[in-house]
């Protein structure tokens, strides 16, 4: 309350956030100030609040968490629609009516963030505060994107995203790490609640959600995806509990007979070994069966693989730590020279030559046998490239044509790993399926799916979590198969652009906040002419900001300009004005026009006018002054030709028999005169008197037209409005061609 500027503007933005009317926005009823203390008068909202729902014992419900951010994403839109920011979203400022709506309190404050900032301080929640924001930067609506993003990871795992003993501690943690793994914290949550979070959250604001309408498109699509799966849920429960005695007795026969199935077949084994055909028995550990001949396929069986399903698995022994020995499956789907040729084939993606990359594949596909599975995986890793430099349409074709293909085998066999691998990335593979299918099969099959999951994300501008999971490819131990790794220098490659451009990502934020969009806008567009197609997502959202902000700081140049433009005419015209007033009295009291425009020529010639318009405003005043002169020119010498008589309408007493530039001769009665000084007739008397010979035929219409114009500024200039308006239309009435001399001198007297 010491700081009366701050009271100032805490008012009026209480008032801003007054005319909010929005379901999910805590309405502003009054705001004032009572003996020196600001306050505010607000809803009352009794159903709750966030942060006492994130203190409840166990964690809260995913949809709930999600419909509690949509709420507040939808007021952050309102708000953010009338260019209102607020500046610290958390748990705390997110109240819950008795319905269950969600609604923001403490708009009031939003703008009272910047101010703040402005003075060197940081305003805010350090467990929820934006990264830009801890570092002094100020505060947009992806600001309160970002705080939203690490409230509903507060709501989800329980926990903020980062803390420390002091507020500095969190805020350090933050700007030195990513975010804690969500879904490591809370594995039951769906993917696109993870994602949903992650991109809230990212620490670039470039890689946010740039609208509130992106991001609630993407809080409704998780929401559908937690009911969905909450449905599913609750329906395998059902049926497991109906069937829980039946699957008890099921599980302890199956795992009888599947002892004594593996004791007899080791035996069998044993004594028929060269008789043994490998074909849907395990072979001898260690042993790798070549590939056996196939039959034709019916020719309306279609796109049905079959032939070598079995002929690339092996079993090797492996001692577990109770001393017993197990079987455990390997997969060797290429010979070694296969291998060598898609190692070979996968070195032109490191110089971008894809081209000689497809040509190569094609080449081995050839070699394969038509209906072997081992070709399901050629379009596989045909879709790197495209993925990476070309169509994402046309990778996505190669994978939908891998995962319509039917493998006649049981869904745990290895031969459908191709189609598996080609469903997760389209996303239409059961989560709990995959990850059953991936405990089973060997590790390179969930690290080769981490490498191209995570080239589809950067792809479609998940930046930081597509280059998490290719690192995790790019640096794993794991070296065999050697055609599954062949592309870790080109993932090398890739990640070492990402980091490129992430930086170039920055630059380009501190070009913008520095008020130089248009520069970052030149640099993204050479990015985007630059790096490859797998970050032009990423770019895209980039430039977009960049080209928003440019077009504002585009008009806040031209208004700025247009300001000091104003100032400057402002100036000139208050010079002129300066200039006129000392020749005021000359003009219009005296009517000594010849020595007013003289000296009106020697003031304004010490005028140093900075403006097209003071030039032009002083070239007008010089005019008018010039117009009235050349009226007392026309009157002296009209009168010198005809005198004005009472006759004529005279009000001077007399007659009007002579004028000079002393005054007019006055005659009464042709016996006595007296002479009468300008300054002594009236405005009306004088006007009459020019009105009465601009009227004359005696003259010709240009110089009757020029004395009407003439009359019409001295009328002007001393007050006459109408009047003027009058003579005005009488020049107009002789010649329609001086109504631009007529609004250059008197702007605003006639109508368009």
């Amino acid at each position: 309350g010491e700081d009366r500027e701050l009271i100032r503007s805490f008012i009026r933005e209480a008032q801003a956030a007054a005319a909010l009317n929005h379901p999910n926005i805590v309405q502003i009823y009054s705001c004032g100030e009572e003996r020196r203390q600001p306050y505010i008068v607000m809803e009352l909202v009794p159903g709750g609040r966030l942060d006492k729902m994130i203190k409840d014992p166990g964690p809260i419900n995913e949809e709930r968490v999600l419909e509690v951010g949509l709420d507040v994403a939808k007021g952050l839109s309102a708000a953010n629609g009338v260019g209102l920011v607020h500046g610290d979203i958390k748990p705390e400022n997110i109240l819950i009516d008795t319905a269950g709506t969600a609604k923001i309190v403490d708009f009031g404050l939003a703008q009272f963030v910047n101010a703040q900032q402005d003075k060197g301080e940081i305003w805010g929640t350090p467990y929820y505060i934006s990264p830009e924001r801890a570092r002094g930067g100020r505060a947009d609506h992806r600001s309160d994107i970002y705080s939203l993003g690490a409230t509903l990871f507060h709501a989800f795992a329980g926990a903020p995203p980062f803390d420390g003993k002091t507020a500095k501690d969190v805020v350090l943690a933050r700007l030195k790490s990513p975010p804690p793994d969500l879904d490591s914290l809370r594995p039951e949550l769906q993917p696109e609640t993870v994602r949903l979070i992650g991109r809230m959250m990212a620490g670039d604001p470039f890689l946010r959600y740039p609208t509130s309408a992106s991001l609630m498109a993407d809080m409704q699509a998780a929401l559908a995806a937690a009911r969905a799966a909450r449905g599913a849920g609750k329906r395998r429960k059902k049926k497991s509990s109906l069937n829980r005695t039946s699957v008890v007795i099921g599980v302890v026969t199956t795992l009888v007979f599947l002892v004594m199935a593996v004791l007899f077949i080791r035996w069998f084994m044993e004594a028929n070994k060269p008789a043994l055909k490998p074909v849907s028995v395990a072979p001898p550990p260690g042993q790798i069966v070549e590939d056996q001949p196939e039959e034709a396929a019916p020719e309306d069986e279609g796109d049905v693989i079959k032939g070598d399903e079995d002929s690339f698995i092996r079993y090797e022994e492996v001692q577990m730590p109770d001393g017993t020995v197990k079987l455990r499956m390997q997969v060797t789907y290429f010979q070694e020279d296969t291998e060598a040729l898609i190692v070979q084939a996968a070195e032109n993606l490191v110089r971008g030559d894809t081209e000689a990359y497809r040509e190569q594949l094609s080449a081995i596909e050839d070699l394969l046998p038509p209906q072997s599975a081992r070709r399901l995986w050629i379009p596989i890793l045909a879709f790197i490239p495209e993925v990476v430099y070309g169509d994402s349409s046309d990778a996505d074709d190669l994978l939908r044509d891998v995962a319509s293909k039917t493998v006649k085998k049981e869904e745990e066999h290895p031969v459908h790993m191709p189609e598996v691998m080609a469903k997760r990335l389209l996303g239409t593979i059961d989560p709990d399926t995959l990850e059953r299918l991936q405990t089973t099969w060997p590790d390179w099959f969930k690290i080769l799916g981490q490498l191209l999951e995570g080239l589809k994300d950067m792809r479609s501008g998940r930046l930081d979590q597509g280059a998490a999971r290719v690192e995790a490819y790019h640096a794993t131990a794991l070296e065999q198969p050697s055609w599954v790794f062949a592309y870790r220098t080109a993932a090398g490659e890739w990640l070492s652009l990402g980091r490129q451009w992430n930086q170039q990502a920055e630059d380009i934020q501190t070009l913008v906040s520095d008020g130089k969009a248009e520069q970052g806008v030149q640099a993204a567009e050479e990015a985007m002419q630059e790096l490859p197609a797998l970050f032009h997502a990423s770019i895209r959202n980039v430039l977009e900001a960049a080209r928003t902000e440019a077009a504002a700081q585009a008009r806040e140049r031209e208004e700025q300009e247009a300001r000091a433009r104003r100032e400057l005419v402002q100036q000139d015209l208050d010079a002129i004005i300066a200039a006129m007033s000392e020749i005021t009295s000359i003009v219009i009291r005296d009517r000594e026009y010849r020595k007013a425009a003289l000296r009106f020529d020697l003031a304004a010639g010490e005028l140093d006018l900075q403006t097209a318009e003071g030039e032009q405003t002083l070239a007008v005043e010089k005019e008018k002054i010039e117009r009235l002169a050349d009226l007392k020119a026309f009157i002296i010498e009209a009168v010198g030709l005809v005198p004005y008589t009472r006759a004529e309408g005279s009000d001077f007493g007399g007659d009007v028999v002579l004028a000079t530039q002393i005054g007019l001769r006055v005659s009464v009665d042709g016996k006595a005169s007296t002479t009468r000084a300008w300054s002594a007739v009236s405005v009306r008397s004088l006007a009459l008197l020019a009105a009465h010979y601009a009227s004359s035929r005696r003259f010709d219409d240009e110089r009757r037209a020029e004395a009407f114009i003439g009359l019409a500024v001295f009328c002007y200039m001393n007050g006459y409005f109408d009047v003027a308006r009058t003579y005005a239309g009488n020049a107009l009435e002789i010649d329609d061609g001086k109504a631009v001399e007529i609004r250059r001198l008197m702007p605003d007297l006639l109508e368009e």
